[in-house]
């Protein structure tokens, strides 16, 4: 239309107007060059495009030129996609190509899925097809709860159970989804009601995660237990994932135990971190409450380990993380 307009700077956005797919500016651009106005411009490209296999209907609104799409060449643009993996790929240049970690589903070893969960795991898994289909390396990544207090706590339970003759040895013993939830539900009852049991269950998180740290953690009794737990509460979250064709590799909190230590030494001696009435903490300026990392009984919080697993994925040198 314009063959003496130089063009290759001028880009098609995606559009945010209802019913509108893409809108173009360049008719600002191009009404310099022709001795036009924008919206002369913009009417006589939008003549153009419409109607058309591609383009519904294009108009032309004080300048800019919104563009609707047909249905038809979107279903076959969506077609494409879905019968041929490397559709997206041969369109994005090897520069283009990024290492990305995506972070999602991470359920909590000893309960059930619950729908936050599953809304994770469509997105996670949305997301990661998307990234991978344009040729993308995409680490898929659960980080999964099994450092803390709510699995310590069912961990301490069916042991105490198990002494007291009302629960199979729990270390071998193969817990169901529904009894691992109805298990966890009592648990969290007798904690909230029994000082004594809060007591024990908040001593066997120290345990595990000291226990973890080790090179070899089985000497800890406790750890089996939690290891047959965790493996139990592992089947039923991968029968849904199989469910919905989801890929997610396991990377725990407890994968970070080994470190946690090390980490607080690093922010200790770099004066980021200090202690306080026996605990480490981390003072911020912006915030009047500090950042517990370490309590004065040498258990590690979640901010611990989310620190330190920031910190390998950072090492790691991702491109993205999401």
């Amino acid at each position: 239309t314009f063959p003496d307009v130089q063009i290759s700077d001028l880009f098609v956005n995606r559009s945010a107007v209802v019913g509108v797919d893409y809108q173009y500016n360049g008719a600002f651009a191009l009404a310099k060059s022709v001795h036009q106005t924008p919206q002369q411009v913009a009417q006589h490209i939008a003549s153009h495009l419409s109607p058309s296999p591609v383009v519904r209907c294009a108009q032309a609104v004080k300048g800019f030129i919104n563009v609707q799409l047909t249905d038809e060449w979107i279903g076959r643009q969506i077609q494409q996609v879905a019968t041929r993996p490397d559709y997206l790929r041969d369109s994005i240049i090897d520069t283009d190509r990024r290492s990305i970690l995506v972070d999602f589903a991470s359920p909590n070893m000893g309960k059930e899925l619950h729908v936050g969960h599953l809304r994770s795991i469509v997105l996670g898994d949305c997301l990661a097809r998307v990234l991978e289909a344009c040729g993308h390396e995409v680490r898929r990544v659960s980080h999964v709860g099994d450092l803390g207090l709510p699995i310590a706590m069912v961990v301490r339970y069916v042991m105490e159970m198990a002494q007291a003759g009302q629960q199979q040895d729990p270390s071998t013993y193969h817990f169901t989804a529904s009894e691992l939830a109805n298990i966890y539900e009592r648990a969290k009852k007798r904690f909230d009601e029994d000082a004594e049991f809060a007591k024990r269950a908040q001593t066997q998180t120290v345990t595990l995660q000291q226990s973890l740290a080790l090179a070899d953690p089985s000497v800890e009794p406790s750890v089996g237990v939690w290891r047959n737990i965790c493996a139990c509460s592992r089947l039923s979250y991968q029968e849904i994932y199989d469910l919905l064709s989801v890929r997610v590799e396991e990377r725990g909190e407890s994968t970070y135990a080994p470190l946690l230590q090390t980490i607080v030494d690093e922010l200790c001696g770099r004066k980021v971190a200090a202690i306080d009435e026996g605990a480490t903490v981390i003072f911020m300026d912006s915030i009047d409450t500090p950042m517990l990392i370490r309590k004065k009984d040498g258990g590690y919080l979640y901010a611990t380990v989310d620190l330190t697993a920031l910190r390998e994925r950072v090492k790691a040198k991702h491109d993205w993380i999401i």
